[in-house]
């Protein structure tokens, strides 16, 4: 695959590339994916339609490992009950309660526990939060720990649950956890793209890695998965990179 070099381009020039790459690589991904609505996802929830609700994921689950290449919206459809609403907690405890094997149950519980977790903490660093935001957050995301591993005990294969997981412990500040969380997605999801993406992002400066790792962990990726089509993303990440280095080097100049 053809090399693009940053040493010429301004970091706006070379930023605009990326998402070009990056927005192209999307679409191909979503090209004959099944369409979400989140909102009607959430909305059976509060109308208490579980059975659609429940056979409706299990579509979208289906329809992914029919090699549909909809790994994409299978996670989108699970991000639906990242939902602030007060009014939801109790529905979904419902849910889980009434279908104790029900993986969907368990996910939808611990996506939105995570999300609460993430609003708690908000978007600064551990050291710019405070101490009330760190034990709110806690104690969310002990609540979604169990529900996740789960619905990742009852269906081995449903990435968004690795991912959410992930992710969690990444805000938790946890690398031992994450890197547990990804090694064994790895093995039981190979090829997924989800939980690889969770796993780079896991690795950014912000998060104690480092760029370097995030190129080489994405060079690895190329490598290996250089047929695939839902690792395509790699490209226009890497020149997101590039970007913001361009740009960290015109701050110092």
């Amino acid at each position: 695959m053809r090399r693009v070099s940053t040493g010429r381009l301004s970091a706006a020039t070379v930023a605009l590339v990326g998402a070009l790459v990056l927005n192209s690589c999307i679409a191909e991904e979503e090209e004959g994916a099944i369409p979400i609505d989140r909102l009607e996802l959430v909305n059976l929830a509060f109308e208490r339609d579980l059975t659609t609700l429940e056979s409706t994921l299990e579509a979208y689950w289906r329809g992914y490992e029919e090699g549909r290449r909809n790994e994409g919206n299978l996670v989108f459809a699970y991000s639906a009950f990242a939902y602030s609403d007060p009014a939801l907690e109790p529905i979904l405890l419902n849910w889980a309660e009434e279908q104790p094997d029900s993986a969907s149950a368990a996910l939808a519980l611990g996506t939105y526990y995570a999300h609460l977790g993430d609003l708690s903490r908000g978007n600064r660093g551990a050291r710019q939060t405070s101490a009330a935001g760190i034990e709110q957050m806690n104690r969310y995301f002990g609540l979604a720990r169990p529900r996740l591993r789960l619905a990742i005990d009852l269906q081995p294969r449903l990435a968004p649950a690795y991912r959410t997981l992930m992710l969690l412990e990444r805000s938790a500040g946890d690398d031992d956890a994450v890197r547990d969380v990804y090694e064994t997605a790895a093995r039981a999801l190979p090829d997924s793209s989800a939980v690889f993406k969770a796993y780079v992002s896991s690795r950014l400066p912000r998060w104690g890695g480092s760029r370097s790792e995030v190129r080489r962990l994405l060079a690895e990726a190329r490598t290996k998965y250089e047929y695939n089509p839902n690792f395509s993303w790699t490209a226009g990440y890497m020149l997101h990179l590039a970007a913001r280095e361009v740009e960290n080097d015109d701050m110092t100049r």
